[in-house]
């Protein structure tokens, strides 16, 4: 089903963006109280005082406060309506409602603003995705609605990255029809479009992560002309453009998954340079960024998918803060299955305002197994032999140098430690069956002299015998 493989790629994104936090980066760590974003991609502004956020991750959205970086919930779980599924974009419809593409579902959604229920009002496809209800409102059924957004009239826009189309709905009947891709409108074809925003006028601006480009397209017509890309504009390329907006002066941001950079361009010549990321602007470094808008201080506020936040971009020198992200903790290997006697090598990412791991405590199948894997998590890794040498001839005196060896502790340039301890299966001794891991520490951070998050996160882990 689709909505699974989309849940797996979450693993894949935390485990990246850790990875590079590992080699490089600035301090960062957390603004703003409420539940930590997990796989957080669509951003809309909502008043001047809120945003909202689409996290997929949690399959909920998240009301943002600008001033405080506050995260409260709107809708999820707990409140009513078909449930969340894949949720991916984002939009305010009016006062009263918001609008949600789901992917899992190929469905939009209505949510009302102060209760968060939710409501299907065209899509959900009777395939193999879990649909709670039939068929709503007829036209071409939804592929991966990636981004959704209003017209001048106030019918919903969908960009389809499947479709490779952009796809107009009655908000009332939930009809759907091609605006734009496939056998409506002239033009080059899209490839995988992610995101649109208007053009001020009677177009749009879509950006297009196969073709590497940003079109226009006509909304009467359907016809699409290139604007900027491979053989159009000077600058850097786009590699994997993912969000797009406008600036009051009529320039286009871009965001890129890939460089990790903020694009201006030029919506006259096509031409692009680099509004903040690589070598522009000081701050942390853009892993994973799939939305962005300005403010109506004038500042970008884009949200990066791997390191789960905003950050607000000063758009006249590039500088980066973060305007809201929570202290994260990720087991890895996370839930999964594993034979008897598979090596199992575990490691902890905790992320927030610190650089040392303290006050450990490990739960395994409700048995504190915490004196069992402190000394592999807080002492040196141990190193293999190494092969008998031929001796060296001698050398002149050298300086004394400090010694150099891996760490089972290591604090991330990002604000946060990584702990690891490899072959855990055989410490622990997990016999085939079923096994929950709970895992909390504190951080310390040397350089306030202050504890700040306590963090805790669980996995389950199924052994089977192997034949």
């Amino acid at each position: 089903m689709k909505w699974v493989q989309g849940k797996n790629k979450i693993l894949i994104r935390l485990t990246t963006a850790l990875v590079l936090m590992l080699v490089g980066g600035q301090r960062v760590w957390a603004f703003g109280s409420g539940r930590p974003f997990t796989v957080p991609r669509d951003i809309t502004p909502e008043t001047d005082t809120t945003l909202l956020v689409i996290d997929e991750g949690r399959d909920n959205v998240v009301r943002v406060d600008l001033a405080t970086g506050d995260r409260t919930i709107v809708s999820d779980a707990s409140t009513g309506g078909p449930a969340l599924l894949e949720p991916v974009a984002i939009v305010v419809e009016n006062d009263l409602s918001l609008l949600v593409s789901d992917v899992a579902l190929d469905a939009v959604l209505r949510v009302d603003r102060a209760t968060g229920n939710r409501v299907i009002i065209s899509g959900c496809s009777d395939s193999a995705d879990p649909c709670p209800v039939a068929l709503t409102g007829t036209g071409p059924e939804l592929g991966d609605a990636t981004d959704i957004l209003l017209d001048p009239s106030n019918n919903i826009i969908l960009v389809d990255a499947e479709l490779a189309a952009l796809i107009r709905v009655d908000p009332v009947t939930g009809v759907r029809a091609l605006l734009s891709g496939g056998t409506v409108g002239e033009g080059p074809l899209f490839g995988q479009p992610r995101a649109a925003v208007s053009d001020g006028a009677a177009g749009l601006f879509v950006v297009d992560a196969n073709q590497d480009a940003v079109y226009r397209v006509d909304l009467a017509t359907g016809f699409r002309e290139f604007v900027s890309g491979r053989t159009i504009g000077t600058g850097p390329n786009f590699i994997f453009p993912t969000g797009i907006t406008r600036t009051p002066e009529g320039q286009l941001l871009v965001a890129d998954a890939v460089t990790g950079n903020l694009l201006r361009v030029d919506t006259t010549t096509g031409n692009r340079t680099i509004a903040s990321g690589t070598d522009v602007g000081t701050g942390p470094g853009f892993l994973a960024p799939t939305s962005v808008f300005v403010a109506s201080n004038g500042a970008a506020l884009l949200l990066d998918e791997s390191l789960q936040g905003i950050l607000q971009v000063d758009l006249n020198t590039g500088d980066r803060t973060f305007l809201s992200r929570a202290p994260t903790m990720t087991i890895t290997p996370a839930t999964g299955l594993f034979l008897s006697g598979q090596p199992i090598n575990l490691t902890v990412f905790a992320i927030g305002k610190g650089d040392q791991a303290i006050n450990l405590g490990v739960i395994l199948d409700d048995i504190d197994v915490t004196s069992t894997l402190t000394p592999c998590f807080f002492s040196q890794s141990p190193q293999p032999p190494e092969p008998p040498q031929p001796p060296e001839p001698p050398q002149p005196p050298q300086p004394l140098q400090p010694l150099q060896s891996p760490q089972s502790q290591v604090a991330l340039p990002g604000g946060g430690v990584a702990l690891s301890c490899l072959n855990v299966d055989s410490l622990l001794n997990l016999l085939p069956g079923r096994h929950v891991l709970q895992i909390e520490l504190a951080l310390f951070d040397s350089e306030s002299n202050t504890t700040s998050s306590r963090l805790r996160d669980t996995v389950v882990w199924n052994v089977y015998r192997s034949q």
